[in-house]
C-alpha cells in the first residue's frame, strides 16, 4: 500500500511538472501565431544586464545560427538597467528575433541600427518607462514588429527612421510623451495596432509614401489619431478613431489625390473623404470627420464634427458654402480651408477646439458671416487669405479673436472680440485693411493690434478694457476716425513708427493717445485733430513759439517742435500721458496737476532747458520723466504714489532737482540714468518701495546734498555701476533698508561721501556713534565723518509750499482792511 501511495505521489508530481513546463513553453513561444495574445509576465523572466551587439559575432551567446530558418533568439529577459539602451544591435547581417523581453533603460528600450534588411523581428516584448523611445529602428528595412507593448516612454512608443518596408502588427503604444508610433519609412504596413492617450499623435508617418494602414485603433491622442505628412500614395482602410481623427498634409493637390481613404470611422460615424466632386450637398449629420478635396460649389451644412482631429477639411476647393455646422472639442481646428478661395462660411459654431475655431490658409476672397468661435486657440486665423470679408462674427475667450497674417485688403465689420487671452483683432503684414464698427472688450492684450499693416482704415470701432485699445506699429499712412477707446490699461490709441497717419474725431475715456517716433520730422507727419479725452480737447500743437496754455481746456496735451512755451494750471487726469513735450526748447511747466494717468504725468523727450515748478504728478505710472532733455530744472514738484519712479531722468545731463517731494512710489523716488553733472538738493525721497534716489550708468560728477531719505524699502541712495566722482554730503538717512547692513550702496569709483572742506558727512540713523559709516557695494566706500544730528531736513510731504503760500495770501487779504481802517482813524 505504501509503495502504491508513493507511486501516486510521484505520478502527481510528474504531472504537475509537465503542466508547468507546458505553460512555460506557451508563455515563451516566439511564433507570431501562437503568441498573438500571450501576456508577458515580468516576474517569470530572467533578469539580464543590458545587451550590446555591434557585429555578427555578438550573437554567439544566443541560440540559433542566424539564418532566416534558424534566427538567433534573444528571449525571456527582464532587462531593467541604468545603461542608455536595454538591447542595442548594430551593423549585423544575421537574422535575429527579440521575443518576450521586458526592457526599461535610461534612453531607449530596444535600439536597432544599420542591420541588414529583413533580418529583424521584435515580438511580444514590453518597452516601458524609457526616457527616449520604447523601440527605435534606423536604417534597418523590412523589419517586423508584432504584439509589442510600448507605453509610458518619454519620447515615442515605436520609432522607425529610414527603415522602409516595415511591418507593424498588433502593437500597443499608449501614454507616450510624443507619438505612439512614428515612421519615417516608406512602403510600410501597419495593421491592428492600438495607440491611446499619447501626448502627440497616435500614429505619425512623415515622408513615408506608399504605406498601408488597416484596422488600427487610435483613441484620445492629444493631437491626431493618424497623421500623414508628405506620405502620398498611402492607403487607410477600416481604421477606428475615438476622440481624435485623421490629418493629411501635402504640398500639392496631385499628392492629395493619390491617397486611398475608405471605410474609416470616427466616434462610430463615417470619416468622409471625397475628391473631385461638383455641386454636391452634405446636409445629413452622418460624419464624424469630413474631407473635401478638389471639389467645386459644394454645400456642407448641419454637420456635427466634434471630438475628432480637425472637424471639416476643405482642400483645393472653389466656392464652398459652409453653413450651420457645429465643430467643437476637436484636437485640431474646427473648420480648416486650404487653397480654397471664394468660400462662404455662415452661422457656424466652433468652440473648445485645441486649434483655431476657423483657419483659412491661402484661401482668398472668402466671406465669413455670423460665425461664433469660443474657447479656441485663435477664434479665426487667416493666413495669406487676402480680399476676405468678416462680418458680424463673435470671437471670444480664445488666444486671439481675429488673427490675420499676410492677408491684405481684408474687411472686418461689426465683429465682436471679447475676453481673449491676447488680442481682440491682430493684423500682421496685412496692408490696406478696413476695420469698421468692431467691438473689442476685456482682452488681456490689445483690443486691435496692427503690425506692418500700412494704409489701413479704422473707423467707428469700440475698444474698451484692454491693454491698449488700438495699437499700430510700423503701419503708416493709416486713418483712425470716430473710434471710442475707454478704460484701457495703457493707451486708448498707440501709434509707433506709423507716420503720415491721421487721428481724427476719436473719443477717449480714462485713456488717451500715445505716439512714438525717432525724429521730430516723423512726428510732424501726423494729422491729429478734433479728438476728445474725458470730455475735453486733446491738444496737439506743432511749431509754436512763445505761446501760453493757461486755461484748463485740455484732457491731454501734446507740444511738438515748439519754443519758449508756458503750460500752467492744466488738470490732466485719467489719460495716457498727461502732458507730452517733444522736441521743444525752453518750456516752462508750472502749477499743473497730472494725476491718475496710465502713463507718465509729465513727459519731456528731446526737450532741453525746460523748467518744471510746483507740479503735482501723483498716482501715475511714472510721475515726471525726462528723456534726452538736458539742462532742465525741476523745483517744488510733488510725485507720490506712482507705480514706477516718482521722477526719472534718462540721458538728461546738467539738470537741477531741488525741493521736490518723491514719496510712496512703487519703484524709486528719483532715478538718474546717464544724467551726469546734475545737482540734487533738498529733495524728500521717503517710503519708496525701492530706493530713495538711484543713480547709475554714467551719472558722474553729480552733487547730492541736503536730501532726506527715510524708510525706503531698499537703499536711501543707490549709486550703481559707472557713476563716478559724485559728491554726497549733509543728507539724512533714516531707517532705510531695514534689516540690511547699510542705508546706502556704492558700486562705482571715487564717490565722496562727505564735504571735504568741513569734514562733515551725512546723518545715519543707524550709525553706532563712533568711526566710519560703511556703505554697501563692492567699492568699499565709507562716510568718514557721520553726523550726530539730522541736517535741516527738507519739508515733508504734509507741508508742501503751496498751502503755506495760500495761507499767507489769505492773511494778507485779511490784514489789508484792518491796516486801512487804522490809517483812516489816524487821519
Amino acid at each position: 500500500m505504501k509503495t502504491i501511495k508513493n507511486n501516486e505521489i510521484r505520478l502527481s508530481r510528474t504531472l504537475v511538472l509537465i503542466i508547468i513546463l507546458l505553460i512555460s513553453f506557451l508563455l515563451t513561444n516566439y511564433d507570431q501565431k501562437n503568441s498573438k495574445n500571450t501576456p508577458l509576465f515580468v516576474s517569470a523572466l530572467t533578469p539580464h544586464s543590458a545587451i550590446s551587439i555591434t557585429d555578427d559575432s555578438g550573437f554567439s551567446a544566443f541560440l540559433g545560427t542566424g539564418t532566416a530558418e534558424d534566427p538567433y533568439i534573444i528571449e525571456g529577459y527582464n532587462i531593467t538597467t541604468t545603461e542608455d539602451f536595454g538591447i542595442y544591435i548594430t551593423d549585423t547581417t544575421k537574422y535575429f528575433i527579440v521575443s518576450n523581453c521586458y526592457v526599461d533603460a535610461v534612453d531607449c528600450g530596444i535600439q536597432i541600427e544599420n542591420v541588414a534588411d529583413g533580418t529583424t523581428r521584435i515580438i511580444n516584448s514590453k518597452c516601458e518607462n524609457n526616457n527616449g523611445d520604447g523601440i527605435h529602428l534606423s536604417w534597418s528595412g523590412g523589419s517586423t514588429l508584432t504584439n509589442n507593448t510600448c507605453n509610458n516612454n518619454e519620447n515615442y512608443g515605436i520609432s522607425l527612421y529610414y527603415s522602409s518596408g516595415a511591418t507593424l502588427t498588433n502593437n500597443t503604444c499608449n501614454n507616450n510623451e510624443n507619438y505612439g508610433i512614428r515612421l519615417n519609412s516608406s512602403g510600410s504596413t501597419l495593421t491592428n495596432n492600438t495607440c491611446t492617450n499619447n501626448n502627440g499623435d497616435g500614429i505619425h508617418l512623415s515622408w513615408s509614401g506608399g504605406s498601408t494602414l488597416t484596422n488600427n485603433t487610435c483613441t484620445n491622442n492629444k493631437d491626431y489619431g493618424i497623421s500623414l505628412y508628405y506620405s502620398y500614395s498611402s492607403t487607410l482602410t477600416n481604421n477606428n478613431f475615438y476622440n481624435d481623427g485623421l490629418s493629411i498634409s501635402e504640398s500639392s493637390i496631385e499628392h492629395y489625390l493619390t491617397y486611398t481613404v475608405e471605410n474609416n470611422w470616427v466616434n462610430e460615424k463615417k470619416l468622409g473623404f471625397y475628391t473631385n466632386l461638383e455641386k454636391t450637398t452634405f446636409s445629413d449629420s452622418l460624419y464624424g470627420q469630413l474631407f473635401l478635396i478638389n471639389c467645386t460649389e459644394m454645400i456642407v451644412s448641419n454637420q456635427k464634427l466634434s471630438n475628432t482631429s480637425t472637424g471639416l477639411n476643405v482642400l483645393f476647393c472653389e466656392k464652398t458654402s459652409i453653413i450651420n455646422n457645429t465643430c467643437e472639442n476637436n484636437n485640431g481646428v474646427g473648420i480648416y480651408l486650404s487653397d480654397s478661395s471664394n468660400s462662404t462660411l455662415t452661422n457656424n459654431t466652433c468652440a473648445n477646439n485645441n486649434g483655431d475655431g476657423i483657419h483659412l490658409y491661402y484661401s482668398e476672397s472668402s466671406t465669413l458671416t455670423n460665425n461664433t468661435c469660443t474657447n479656441n486657440n485663435d477664434g479665426i486665423y487667416l493666413s495669406h487669405s487676402s480680399n476676405s470679408t468678416l462680418t458680424r462674427n463673435t470671437f471670444n475667450n480664445s488666444e486671439n479673436g481675429i488673427h490675420l497674417r499676410y492677408s491684405s485688403d481684408t474687411t472686418l465689420t461689426n465683429n465682436t472680440c471679447t475676453n481673449n487671452k491676447d488680442y481682440g483683432i491682430w493684423l500682421y503684414y496685412s496692408y490696406s485693411s478696413t476695420l469698421t464698427n468692431n467691438t473689442c472688450t476685456n482682452n488681456n492684450g490689445d483690443g486691435i493690434w496692427l503690425y506692418e499693416s500700412s494704409s489701413s482704415t479704422l473707423t467707428n470701432n469700440t475698444s474698451t478694457n484692454n491693454n491698449n485699445g488700438i495699437y499700430l506699429h510700423d503701419s503708416g499712412s493709416s486713418t483712425l476716425t470716430n473710434n471710442t477707446c475707454a478704460n484701457n490699461n495703457d493707451n486708448g490709441i498707440y501709434l509707433g513708427f506709423s507716420g503720415s497717419s491721421t487721428v481724427a474725431n476719436n473719443t477717449f475715456y480714462n485713456d488717451g493717445l500715445s505716439i512714438s517716433e525717432s525724429s521730430v520730422d516723423a512726428y510732424l507727419t501726423y494729422t491729429v485733430e478734433n479728438n476728445w479725452v474725458n470730455g475735453k480737447f486733446l491738444g496737439f500743437y506743432t511749431n509754436l513759439d512763445k505761446t501760453t496754455f493757461s486755461d484748463s481746456l485740455y484732457g491731454q496735451l501734446f507740444l511738438i517742435d515748439c519754443t519758449e512755451m508756458i503750460v500752467s494750471n492744466q488738470k490732466l487726469f485719467n489719460t495716457s500721458t498727461g502732458l507730452n513735450v517733444l522736441f521743444c526748447e525752453k518750456t516752462s511747466i508750472i502749477n499743473n496737476t497730472c494725476e491718475n494717468n496710465n502713463g507718465v504725468g509729465i513727459e519731456l523727450i528731446y526737450s532741453s532747458h525746460s523748467t518744471l515748478i510746483n507740479n503735482m504728478c501723483n498716482n501715475n505710472r511714472v510721475g515726471i520723466h525726462l528723456d534726452h532733455s538736458s539742462g532742465s530744472t525741476l523745483t517744488d514738484n510733488t510725485c507720490t504714489n506712482n507705480n514706477g519712479n516718482g521722477i526719472g531722468l534718462f540721458l538728461s545731463y546738467s539738470s537741477t532737482l531741488t525741493d521736490n517731494t518723491c514719496t510712496n512710489n512703487n519703484d524709486n523716488g528719483i532715478l538718474m540714468h546717464a544724467s551726469y553733472v546734475s545737482t540734487l538738493t533738498n529733495n524728500s525721497c521717503n517710503n519708496n518701495s525701492n530706493n530713495g534716489i538711484k543713480v547709475y550708468f554714467a551719472s558722474d560728477f553729480c552733487l547730492i546734498i541736503n536730501n532726506n531719505f527715510q524708510e525706503n524699502g531698499e537703499y536711501g541712495l543707490y549709486i550703481g555701476h559707472s557713476s563716478d566722482n559724485n559728491i554726497i554730503h549733509h543728507n539724512n538717512f533714516v531707517d532705510n533698508n531695514l534689516g540690511g547692513t547699510s542705508q546706502a550702496y556704492d558700486d562705482s569709483n571715487n564717490n565722496i561721501w562727505c564735504d571735504v572742506n568741513t569734514n562733515e558727512g551725512n546723518y545715519w540713523s543707524d550709525w553706532s556713534g563712533t568711526g566710519n559709516y560703511t556703505i554697501d557695494g563692492i567699492t568699499g566706500s565709507v562716510d568718514p565723518f557721520p553726523l550726530d544730528e539730522e541736517v535741516n531736513p527738507p519739508l515733508v510731504p504734509e507741508f508742501t509750499p503751496r498751502p503755506i503760500i495760500a495761507l499767507l495770501i489769505i492773511l494778507c487779504l485779511l490784514l489789508v482792511p484792518i491796516l486801512f481802517k487804522k490809517r483812516r482813524r489816524k487821519a
